[in-house]
């Protein structure tokens, strides 16, 4: 504010001033003309005259009015008659000569002022193009000469100032960090560890309305004409001012469309910059940015292809460069050569060199690629590859092509980057059929739950039948009462079996299994059980034989075994149709016993002989399967001959031709 004040009050003494100047003009002029001229003569009052050109001549229009309003009233004053303001017609005439003469000599003197003063601004305003011409004119000359955007910022700086005669000139580079600085990286002029000092920010706050700062943020050029007063600057308008700083200018540096930085130059005199100016200024930033541009991407593209070969030979994949339509190897590392290409394939068309059966599509990728310009994939691509033993092997490979371009923008060579997928398609094929068997599962636990509540609700059923139909009865029959006592027992001992076997399967899974090992004799167990399961083949005439041989002593669970043999018997038994045969067997292998139990029945299909003793498999699980069950008996089989150290498996010829079931188990 108070240098506002002080401009206001310059301005008005220099105003005052003028005015001052016209009045006395006058004063003197009234005093000589007095002295020449003698009441009531008539004269034309020249002096009076010179008053009006001097009042216009120093001070302008409105000084030259007043002046010559006074001085008019001073001629009718010194008219005839002379003190009287009464005119005659012949005063009345050289009055009116007077004005006329003042008048003309008025204009005359204030054009010719107006015309000196436009001439000055011409060459102030001429003098302020030819600064702002030569900078640009010398930043175009840097930029030829430039190799290193670094070199060409700082060259540039210094040209603006030395040649074109700025004060000061840096270049600001925007920083994307939480404060938006702006960080300097070219300066030269009369620094004196201003811009140091000057912490500008292209952030919408007090250090970021800068010029500066304000070009970054709205990416256009701004002015500040006179620093000294300008209320945006005031952060920085002492030490600006301290170094001669009057006005300044900065533009954007535009690369692609996004405001990287800025250029600020400082000029020693206020409204240094005026539209013109800044036209030559903003085309001096344009074409700075484009000249970062070209150098920083001459030196990418130097730099890149210097590292494209060195990171091309080291890369871990085979990577080739094909040239030209017929696509000759031009360059290509070890890797691609280890693929089955010999040395003499570089410096000739691929189609010489591809293994026979693997040319014609991965050409017709690259032929594509190189026609459209575009890049392309080829995934999983087959191609035979000789085995040691001379035998082939399908391998699979992925190819990336990438189109290289000439300056003028045509496809001159393709970069192809080749991976041997071999393992990841064995991989996928691997998961692929995991997912089918656990989708394969998932459906079994389905159809297995529905036949545990099945199994599980027809004792009960008949449990519950019996039950209510004695309760009914006020008076019940001594058989009555026996057959239905019978059929409950018969029943709930179904349901504690089945239980059990939930309760087995749990702990299986669980862990929670536990065995007494103890020594027993294999062959009596086998016996026990034989002779339990007698009756029920006898019900269904089915013949049981039984081979056991001598000293079938081995350490395990008596109870398991007899759960193993009982559950053999019983599936043997289940799958036999009537008049069929059921064959036992134990035998000694090696350091190991043989329990096989052979039947005569419907035979097991070859697809499902390694899913037999699984977990939630049947023979048949349709809703109107022939046989109950759960399937968990086999599976508990497996489990409890395992944990003896033994194993189990299924034979059989095929459907309807019989079938085995054989556990070994060391003894």
């Amino acid at each position: 504010m108070a240098g506002v004040e002080k401009g206001s009050m310059s301005g008005e003494r220099g105003s005052v001033g003028r005015y001052a100047v016209a009045i006395g003009a006058v004063a003197v002029a009234v005093a000589l003309e007095s002295l020449r001229t003698e009441p009531g003569e008539t004269k034309r009052f020249m002096l009076l005259n010179g008053a009006v050109v001097v009042a216009a001549w120093y001070g302008g229009r409105g000084p030259a009015l007043l002046a010559g309003a006074l001085v008019t009233a001073v001629a009718l004053h010194f008219l005839p008659p002379p003190g009287s303001f009464r005119l005659t017609f012949a005063a009345a005439a050289v009055l009116g000569m007077f004005v006329a003469e003042t008048s003309v000599s008025a204009a005359i003197v204030l054009a010719l002022t107006e015309s000196r003063a436009s001439a000055v601004r011409d060459r102030e305003q001429l003098r302020k193009l030819n600064k702002a011409y030569r900078a640009l004119t010398v930043s175009n000359e840097a930029l030829v000469r430039a190799e290193d955007d670094a070199v060409l910022l700082e060259e540039t700086c210094r040209a603006i100032v030395e040649t074109a005669g700025y004060r000061m000139c840096w270049v600001g580079r925007a920083e994307h960090d939480a404060a938006r600085t702006v960080r300097p990286i070219a300066r030269a002029g009369y620094d004196e560890g201003y811009v140091d000092l000057a912490e500008v920010s292209w952030a919408d706050t007090e250090r970021g309305r800068s010029a500066v700062g304000t070009a970054i943020r709205m990416a256009r050029p701004e002015v500040r004409p006179d620093i000294a007063v300008d209320p945006t600057f005031a952060p920085w308008r002492a030490e600006a001012l301290k170094r001669g700083y009057a006005s300044v200018i900065a533009t954007p540096l535009v690369d692609n469309g996004q405001v990287t930085g800025a250029l600020a130059i400082y000029a020693s005199e206020k409204d240094a910059f005026d539209a013109d100016a800044v036209r030559l200024l903003t085309a001096l930033c344009n074409d700075l940015a484009y000249g970062i541009t070209a150098l920083r991407g001459r030196a990418c593209i130097a730099a890149g292809r210097a590292r494209l070969e060195a990171t091309l030979m080291h890369a871990p994949v085979a990577v080739a460069v094909y040239a030209g339509p017929d696509h000759v190897v031009r360059l290509a590392n070890r890797r691609w050569f280890a693929l089955g290409y010999g040395l003499e394939a570089a410096g000739r068309p691929l189609r010489e060199s591809m293994p026979q059966g693997a040319v014609d599509g991965a050409l017709a990728a690259l032929d594509q690629a190189y026609a459209t310009g575009k890049p392309c994939e080829v995934a999983e691509y087959p191609v035979p590859r000789p085995r040691p033993d001379g035998s082939l092997e399908t391998r699979y490979y992925n190819l990336d092509c990438q189109p290289l371009r000439s300056a003028g923008g045509a496809v001159t060579d393709l970069v192809v980057a080749i991976s041997d997928v071999t393992d990841l398609v064995a991989a996928r094929r691997v998961v692929e059929e995991a997912r089918a068997a656990a989708e394969q599962v998932g459906r079994t636990k389905d159809e297995f739950l529905r036949m545990v509540s099945h199994e599980l609700r027809t004792p009960l059923t008949s449990i519950l039948g019996f039950a209510e139909a004695l309760e009914k009865k006020q008076v019940v029959r001594p058989d009555e009462l026996q057959r239905g006592l019978a059929v409950i027992v018969r029943n709930a001992r179904e349901e504690a079996r089945l239980v059990d076997s939930l309760i087995d399967v749990s702990e299986i899974v669980a862990g929670t299994m536990r065995m007494e090992m103890r020594p027993v004799e294999m062959g009596s167990i086998v016996e026990v059980c034989v002779d339990q399961a007698r009756p029920a083949a006898a019900a269904k005439g089915i013949q049981i034989d039984q081979i056991i041989a001598p000293d079938t002593t081995l350490r395990g669970d008596a109870s398991r075994l007899a759960q193993v043999t009982r559950t053999l018997l019983s599936n043997a038994l289940k799958f036999t149709p009537s008049g069929g045969r059921v064959s036992v067997e134990v035998a000694r292998k090696d350091e190991a016993l043989l329990l096989r139990v052979e039947d005569t029945g419907q035979g097991i299909p070859p697809s499902e002989l390694p899913y037999v003793f699984e977990l939630f498999r049947t023979g048949d699980a349709s809703p109107k399967r022939a046989h109950s069950g759960l399937g968990l008996g086999l599976y508990l089989v497996r489990h409890i001959v395992e944990a003896h150290g033994g194993k189990v498996w299924a034979e059989s010829a095929g459907e309807g031709r019989g079938g085995a079931l054989v556990a070994e188990i060391p003894a």
